[in-house]
């Protein structure tokens, strides 16, 4: 018994009020994944799954199956260690070194889990092309939620011995609790920094120019991932993170108005090819050393998954995206066009894109102010049935009203036998003013566009035979109606041949000059490159730029 046993019940209540909360926590935190995962609506923490195959040494694997085992092992025992510790502080807690060393033992404990937990995660892989439900990235990463639960008993025990030791002249209101609540805000704020759940603020974009002029940087889509390619220096494309966890696959990018400036769409990861999937718009900012950070999230949320960006130069921001029918989400059910403020949608039935089944991007641009450019499949009037759907690039009124996306009048259709897409191309003809915004389109990927050029401005527009993919072409074209046989007519230039090589993606400068081209290479067999076309030469000719073991399969310039 205490000699001092007035003051024995005001310690004890001081400190087991805060080694109770310990003791809930380090006991909830092993079975709330399992309750997550059954109560309605709940989700289990998303990873990556894939075939067995290439992976990464083995010793990786037979390391983290043996860090995982003792992880498991001292998160079992934290309860007990808690649970011990609060029993020492009832029975002992007058004597200061059993407190501070109760509590030092859970915070030990807790070190040494969250140090496995790390070296668990960092012995993590993820090959190319794994099926995720969360970002790679966030999969081998230690989430503030983690460190939060992690860490949450050691700071509880730490308050209890300190607040079991004060004596009663140090009960004051001012002097309380102040050391307690300033620990845990500073806590607080380096677990969200540490996390990335606290996202600085994009500075201000710049676009610097290569020697020639031209835009040293492009912003690209490799897979599903975003990056930034220094068109100059060469090398692979320097990774962007993923926004959020859930919203990690990006579909889709073109550029803002201001140089520098950018919008990319991102979409969860659903089911199937358009299932059950989410997208949002975010804009990207790219400083004077090809920098580029995640800035704010623009409008809301969309359903389904967004295939095309593309801002006017007015700064209005439109989209086109795609809803899957519901029993199949391999095919497309529904696809819009819209934009973001004022909200305003035009659907039509099925897919109208330009890749196989028509379930590609529509290469929508703007051609002007009020009017809205983008491929469609739908089938012509009057046409036999038998002879199939023809590519057509349709102008849509954005100031008309209505919601039929079809409610559009002709620009150019493409040559029966194969398909493609188009830009329009500032000034209307190829070297327009500074100052307008063409953007970029994509065959096969997802892609956008954006320009600001005059109605009736030329097009570039590629295509390619239906079985010859490999063989791809780009013209310049003033729309006039359907072409020859060739995909040729009298109106149209030739500026770029593909030759033995796939065309993946093509864009435009500010300018409207130079054409930006990705392609993948049959010599040597699976080569990635973007080549440069100067449209302003009576005579142009494919020049490569990069060349890199990424496919392109978007890109902003």
């Amino acid at each position: 018994m205490s000699v001092v046993p007035s003051a024995v019940p005001a310690w004890r209540s001081r400190a087991l009020v805060w080694w109770w909360p310990a003791l809930a926590v380090a006991t909830a935190r092993l079975g709330w994944p399992s309750l997550v995962a059954v109560l309605p609506g709940g989700r289990a923490g998303g990873g990556c799954a894939w075939f067995a195959g290439d992976t990464a040494e083995p010793w990786k694997w037979e390391l983290a199956d043996l860090v995982a085992e003792a992880q498991a092992r001292v998160a079992l025992g934290l309860p007990v260690v808690v649970g011990l510790g609060a029993w020492l502080v009832a029975c002992r807690g007058e004597r200061a070194g059993a407190r501070i060393w109760a509590a030092l033992a859970v915070a030990g404990v807790v070190a040494a889990d969250h140090v496995l937990l790390t070296v668990r995660l960092w012995l993590g892989w993820t090959p190319e092309g794994a099926d995720c439900t969360v970002a790679p990235e966030a999969a081998h990463a230690v989430s503030a939620g983690q460190l939060v639960w992690t860490f949450a008993p050691a700071v509880l025990a730490m308050a209890g011995a300190w607040a079991a030791g004060r004596t009663p002249l140090e009960r004051s209101h001012r002097q309380s609790w102040w050391p307690v609540w300033a620990a845990a805000a500073l806590a607080a704020g380096t677990v969200l920094a540490a996390s990335g759940t606290l996202r600085l603020p994009a500075g201000d974009p710049e676009q610097p120019l290569a020697p020639d002029g031209t835009p040293r940087y492009a912003l690209v889509i490799t897979g599903d991932r975003l990056g930034v390619l220094d068109l100059v220096a060469g090398g692979e494309p320097r990774p962007l993170p993923a926004p959020d966890p859930a919203f990690f696959q990006y579909t889709a990018i073109t550029r803002d108005t201001r140089p520098g400036g950018y919008l990319a769409a991102v979409s969860t990861a659903g089911d199937g090819a358009f299932g059950g999937r989410s997208s949002r718009v975010y804009r990207i900012v790219m400083d004077g050393d090809g920098g580029a950070a995640v800035g704010d999230q623009v409008g809301g949320d969309l359903a389904g998954t967004v295939l095309d960006l593309a801002v006017s130069a007015r700064g209005q921001i439109a989209y086109s995206r795609v809803v899957a029918v519901p029993a199949d989400t391999l095919r497309v059910a529904t696809t819009f066009v819209g934009l973001v403020a004022p909200r305003r949608e035009w659907s039509a039935a099925g897919s109208h894109g330009a890749a196989g089944g028509n379930a590609g991007p529509l290469g929508l641009h703007w051609r002007d102010a009020g009017t809205l450019a983008f491929h469609t499949a739908a089938e012509r009037a009057g046409r036999v049935a038998a002879a199939g759907r023809t590519g057509r690039v349709v102008a849509l009124d954005v100031t008309r009203p209505g919601s039929d996306l079809l409610a559009a009048r002709e620009l150019h259709t493409l040559a029966d036998g194969g398909d493609g897409l188009a830009l329009s191309i500032p000034g209307g003809t190829p070297g327009g003013a500074p100052g307008d915004t063409p953007g970029s389109t994509s065959d096969g990927a997802p892609g956008g566009a954006s320009d600001g050029s005059a109605p009736g401005g030329a097009l570039a527009v590629s295509w390619a035979a239906a079985h010859a993919w490999h063989d791809h072409r780009i013209t310049v074209v003033e729309p006039s109606g359907p072409s020859g046989p060739s995909g040729l007519s009298g109106k149209e230039r030739l500026v770029f041949a593909s030759g033995q090589a796939t065309l993946h993606a093509f864009t435009l400068d500010r300018t409207g000059r130079h054409l930006l081209v990705s392609l993948v290479t049959e010599r040597p067999r699976g080569a990635y490159e973007l080549v440069r076309v100067d449209l302003g030469s009576p005579e142009p000719r494919p020049r490569r730029v990069w060349q890199g073991a990424s496919p392109v399969a978007s890109l902003a310039w």
